[in-house]
């Protein structure tokens, strides 16, 4: 028996006896000694056996006991799933996985329409309201799981500001895939343009204007309302600086892949008299040359201009011992080529090959190639500096450059001005 002192009194007062009562659960927590851990499964190598299932003491809850021994070997039966629960996972696996409901019909997946569309094939106002869609313009919405380009984008504008519409500027530009400068190779609005006098449209993600426009400057493309090249060369004016305008002006005369003929140039640029722009329009028409196979040349070629003009052969096919080779810029009386280089030529592989094994022709053919990078105006005109240096000290005016191409019936040099000549 334990005695107990009472403080107060200073008595004696004997406690209750302790030898019957039960130890609290919580002043002795469960063992488990390795001798009550059964071990059938021993190898005879004296490997140790995989862990069995620990004994519990009576008081130990039974929820703790089945969330224990669920790691066990032996637990099988304390999960072993219902009826329902199988019935169901056997129809899962044999009939096909159905729709939430809120899916679109395949009519309408992977592009844009119209609310009218969308009524027509069973998509009401609740389904246009959830994640599955996107609303691009009032009335307008497209697959929101569909990445949309530039001609999905321009199709959803004329839907959403009216047939009278057209695609103009820089979204026709890239419509046409013409060449533009960086800052408006990606762009956050479309152009759309309503024939006056009807008001510019508006809305989020379009850049409106207003214009008197002769139908004979509009065409379908991809089923798209859109300017001729010819008139988005006109249209540029607006937003192009004049170098860029003539870049633009270079690709839609190109000869490897011409947009339109000089003639519908020429036709274009007069019906614009009169307007905002005409003149910076007819500066660069005297400066565009459809040698030029990209904007990067064209800006070469504008700043070689500007150092002095020397005779520069562009893309010109010519046979030299016995191989033919059109390198982007020759000066053929200092023996020297130029290759301008773009970004791709970096990122692709297969053209980066292209250029060693022109580079190292070049070399055997006694010719001294220079690499072009355009990168700013102001950069391309100190690079080039160096490489007129170059042509001033090899220059010799008894060499003779080599014979053209028998196939080529281009003229090796176009004269300023020749879109306007008639």
């Amino acid at each position: 028996m334990m005695m107990l002192t009472c403080a107060g009194m200073g008595s004696r007062v004997a406690a209750l006896p302790t030898a019957g009562r039960r130890a609290s659960p919580r002043t002795h927590p469960p063992s488990f000694p390795e001798s009550r851990v059964s071990s059938p499964n021993r190898s005879i190598s004296g490997s140790s056996p995989p862990p069995a299932a620990p004994s519990f003491p009576r008081w130990c809850d039974s929820r703790r006991r089945r969330t224990i021994r669920g790691s066990s070997p032996n637990a099988s039966s304390l999960h072993k799933p219902s009826r329902e629960h199988r019935v169901g996972a056997r129809r899962h696996a044999i009939l096909p996985l159905m729709s939430d409901g809120w899916a679109l019909p395949a009519a309408l997946q992977g592009g844009v329409f119209t609310a009218t569309d969308a009524a027509e094939l069973g998509v009401g106002a609740r389904r246009l309201r959830s994640d599955r869609v996107e609303q691009l313009h009032h009335g307008v919405w497209a697959d929101a799981s569909a990445e949309l380009g530039i001609v999905d984008r321009s199709r959803a504008a004329l839907l959403a500001v009216g047939p009278d519409a057209w695609i103009s500027h820089a979204t026709a530009a890239h419509l046409h895939e013409l060449w533009l400068p960086p800052r408006l190779r990606e762009l956050d609005r479309i152009d759309a343009t309503m024939p006056a006098p009807m008001h510019a449209p508006r809305g989020s993600g379009l850049r409106g204007r207003q214009r008197v426009q002769d139908e004979t400057q509009l065409m379908l493309l991809d089923g798209i309302r859109v300017t001729t090249p010819a008139q988005t060369f006109v249209d540029a004016t607006d937003v192009l600086s004049l170098a860029d305008l003539v870049a633009l002006g270079d690709s839609v005369v190109q000869q490897r892949q011409p947009r339109a003929a000089a003639g519908e140039l020429r036709e274009a640029i007069d019906a614009h008299r009169g307007r905002r722009g005409h003149r910076r329009l007819l500066a660069a028409a005297q400066l565009v040359s459809p040698q030029s196979r990209s904007a990067s040349e064209t800006i070469a070629r504008l700043e070689l201009r500007a150092l002095g003009d020397p005779p520069v052969w562009w893309n010109v096919p010519v046979v030299l011992d016995g191989i033919e080779l059109a390198p982007d810029a020759a000066i053929w009386p200092a023996g020297l080529v130029i290759e301008v280089e773009g970004d791709h030529h970096r990122v692709d592989r297969e053209q980066w090959v292209t250029d060693i094994d022109r580079y190292n022709l070049y070399q055997r053919l006694d010719l001294e190639p220079h690499r072009l990078l355009v990168t700013t105006r102001a950069e391309t005109r100190e690079r080039l500096r160096a490489i007129l240096d170059r042509v001033r000290q090899r220059w010799d005016p008894e060499r003779r450059p080599p014979p053209i191409a028998d196939w080529c019936d281009e003229p090796p040099t176009v004269e300023d001005g020749w879109l306007l000549a008639d």
